[in-house]
Order: structure tokens, then sequence, then C-alpha cells
């Protein structure tokens, strides 16, 4: 399940990349601006059936595209994300 989130949140950054190029660099401002514009399908949920957020620009990377894991919650240690935080290798499953 984590596997999974990470592979979508990955892609869903690369949707937005595109989308940023497409618009001469202006963010998206929601899931449904992407499926809108079609750079993705349909508007993805995690392995749990939660939203995915996403920051742009982000913080910890160009755009930061955040799962909230089992829990639901954002800014917990569960979360899922496009970039690798430190001490993330030993939650790997």
């Amino acid at each position: 399940q984590k596997q999974n989130t990470k592979t979508e949140a990955i892609t869903i950054q690369g949707a937005i990349e595109q989308y940023r190029t497409a618009k001469r660099g202006k963010c998206p401002k929601t899931m449904q601006d992407l499926k809108a514009a079609g750079f993705i399908s349909r508007v993805a949920k995690d392995a749990w059936g939660n939203d995915f957020e996403f920051k742009c620009p982000g913080e910890k990377s160009s755009i930061d595209v955040i799962s909230p894991g089992e829990d639901g919650e954002v800014g917990t240690p569960d979360d899922i994300t496009n970039y690798d935080e430190e001490g993330e290798g030993a939650d790997k499953s």
C-alpha cells in the first residue's frame, strides 16, 4: 500500500509539473484543476481512500505531494510523500 501510494504521489507531481509548463509556471490550485486541464484522468486517492494534498511551490521540493497515510491526518509520521524525508527509509514495507 505504501509503495503504491508513493508511486501515485510521484505521478501527481509529474502532472503538476506538466501543468506548470503548459501554464507558464502557474501552479494548479486543486486536483480538480489538473483533471479539468486534462493532465490526470481522475482525482486519485491514496491506498486508504484519502485525498492527496499538494503544495506548489513546495517546501521540501519544487512540488510537495502528500498522502495523510493510514491515520488520515497530514503532519503525522505515517504520511507518504513524493520526496524522501530523513528516517523514511526505516518505514518502507
